[in-house]
């Protein structure tokens, strides 16, 4: 197996998904309780 090796490029792509994951969760949570 290849060792998890982030440069930034990947580091800047894994914290926009999160990002973006965490504003879909909040955007469904309001959206949900609403």
């Amino acid at each position: 197996m290849k060792e998890l090796n982030l440069d930034k490029d990947d580091l800047v792509i894994v914290i926009a998904i999160i990002v973006v994951f965490l504003i879909v969760v909040g955007v469904g949570w309001l959206f949900l309780t609403h």
